[in-house]
């Protein structure tokens, strides 16, 4: 079912090659099986974050914010595969994104493993967690199952969230723990009693590892 995860799973280094899809190289990454869920790292085995401030493929973390979250650079300007793309940055450096996050390492991180950066500048700064929708052999987001996903939901009448949470094989607890959220507002917001603002609906789609655009509108 969770044929992303059931992939990286099976190769502790995923090589550019495994993910080349016809388009370019994506780097070099690490699954870490952590207590936020299974995270990705870079080939050195240092955690990649990504920054709630960011707007998809839009990296905004630059200047004094960049000395200490790295953005995690390409050498070649152009490729592409599945969720990864290369987007370019105001200050020149070519970036990685991994279902459209900009991704950064943190210089608060020592060792290979270390999650020191989580939850940072109020909670704004998580690890990147591992995507979990379908995804076609080539690691690209399945559009027609995914829509699938939420479609068995809306038929059932029930919230989206519920159904993704189901397919993730995610518990309320483990998702509330993950993005700092009550478990009680994430309840009400799946039965229908509450809302979530966007900010904390990005929190759940990257807890859940998830492209948080799913999550953003109804």
């Amino acid at each position: 079912m969770r044929l992303l995860l059931r992939f990286l799973s099976a190769f502790a280094l995923v090589t550019p090659a495994a993910w080349a899809g016809g388009g370019g190289s994506p780097p070099q990454v690490q699954v870490l099986d952590s207590v936020y869920g299974d995270i990705l790292t870079d080939a050195a085995g240092m955690t990649l974050y990504t920054f709630d401030g960011d707007g998809r493929y839009r990296p905004r973390c630059s200047e004094e914010c960049a000395a200490d979250w790295r953005p995690f650079a390409a050498a070649e300007q152009c490729g592409a595969s599945g969720y990864w793309t290369l987007v370019t940055r105001a200050d020149g450096v070519t970036q990685w994104t991994y279902g459209g996050q900009p991704l950064y390492t943190y210089r608060g991180d020592l060792l290979p493993g270390d999650i020191n950066g989580e939850r940072h500048d109020n909670g704004r700064w998580r690890a990147a967690r591992v995507l979990c929708l379908p995804v076609d052999a080539e690691g690209r987001l399945h559009e027609a199952q995914v829509n699938r996903v939420f479609d068995t939901a809306l038929e059932a009448c029930i919230n989206p969230l519920q159904e993704v949470r189901r397919w993730c094989e995610v518990e309320i607890g483990e998702l509330a723990e993950r993005s700092g959220i009550n478990a009680t507002v994430l309840a009400a917001y799946e039965d229908g009693r509450g809302d979530l603002a966007a900010t904390e609906r990005a929190s759940v789609a990257n807890a859940l590892g998830i492209p948080i655009h799913l999550l953003l509108t109804e």
